[in-house]
């Protein structure tokens, strides 16, 4: 998963003993707790000033410009931590977080190697000063730049080996405004641009519009689907679907837990929509096996990713898992198998399979 833009990982020793350290500062805290020695501070990489009226502080990292922002200056910040299955899944939430917010977060240096994995860091576009790299003579153009550092950034921890990403994002934005929503006219112009997406892109694309259709229609038929009306999906293509939920009260048990029904529930519905993407049949559920590993609370948010295994002539083998978005925990993981042969369309009998 590592990046081939990757820089390579710097390795900072203590001269005193065999240890070896990632970052200078950790080098420099065992220096001070270990052999008593205190390290001069650098401050010749401090070069984020803080924008405030008659202050001259210089920061080295964004982080240290916050909590300066914090201690002396009264601005408050959070610090929220998000988990996604896969890289494509955390662009995807960027992009619907971008377009939402009405912001950009861009990259602005290198990956950084660490030990099985690979951080990329996204700071706000309005960070920073504009320097033309032309020579010739331009038309005049302002630039969004505001010649200063803005607080809001993303680091994104890439695993390696599972492909996972866990987010620390911080939202509050700091020196600038955030513009206001286009007017009707503004949209209608942006809409009327010819789309310029790739062939899959474009592909997965109308999967997801007729998959969301599909859902749609189901639920307004009324019957037991209509547990699923807060079911939202965020891809499907290519035998794969994902969908988001937030546990509200009507999914709730006797315990004020998420319904093992309802767990059910989605494991039938998810799978049943990774199934569609790619042979567009819906199947007849022949078993499904649902495995409940931890409670999910009301106000949770659900990550629900189904995909197929294998699909033969017959019969498709699918898995789902439901995760909690935020710490990534497993909540629960189910098996279907459906009959996809000639007769697959006919409605089952099965009260388990809602989609059938």
């Amino acid at each position: 998963m590592a990046s081939t833009s990757a820089e390579i990982e710097e390795v900072f020793n203590c001269h005193l003993c065999d240890k070896s350290y990632t970052t200078n500062s950790n080098r420099n805290k065992h220096l001070k707790k270990c052999h008593n020695i205190e390290t001069p501070q650098d401050t010749s990489n401090h070069r984020i000033p803080c924008a405030e009226d008659y202050c001259n502080g210089l920061f080295a990292t964004i982080a240290d410009l916050r909590t300066h922002l914090n201690a002396e200056h009264g601005h408050s910040f959070q610090e929220d931590y998000r988990f996604f299955p896969t890289k494509r899944t955390f662009l995807h939430w960027k992009k619907k977080l971008e377009k939402s917010e009405r912001v950009r977060f861009i990259k602005t240096q290198g990956d950084k190697l660490r030990k099985n994995a690979v951080q990329q860091y996204f700071h706000c576009n309005r960070s920073g000063s504009y320097i033309s790299q032309s020579t010739g003579k331009r038309k005049a153009k302002l630039s969004c730049k505001m010649g200063h550092q803005c607080t809001a950034s993303m680091v994104a921890t890439i695993n390696r080996i599972s492909g996972e990403v866990i987010v620390k994002f911080v939202k509050e934005h700091y020196g600038h405004d955030i513009p206001p929503p286009p007017t009707l006219v503004q949209a209608n112009q942006d809409f009327s641009r010819p789309l310029k997406v790739g062939k899959l892109s474009l592909t997965m694309s109308l999967m997801k519009v007729r998959t969301i259709t599909m859902l749609k229609t189901l639920i307004e038929e009324g019957g037991f689907d209509r547990v699923l009306d807060k079911l939202e999906v965020m891809s499907a293509g290519a035998g794969q679907c994902v969908c988001e939920l937030k546990v509200a009260n009507e999914h709730q048990n006797r315990s004020g837990l998420l319904h093992g029904g309802m767990t059910s529930t989605l494991v039938d519905a998810v799978s049943t929509m990774a199934l569609f993407s790619k042979i567009e049949r819906f199947g007849v559920s022949i078993e499904m096996n649902v495995s409940f590993i931890r409670p999910a609370n009301i106000g949770d948010e659900l990550f629900i990713e189904g995909r197929i295994l294998k699909v033969g002539k017959n019969l498709a083998f699918l898995t789902v898992d439901v995760k909690n978005k935020i710490t990534g925990q497993i909540i629960a993981q189910g098996k279907h198998t459906k009959f996809v042969g000639e007769q697959a369309n006919i409605p089952s009998s099965s009260s388990s399979s809602t989609m059938s």
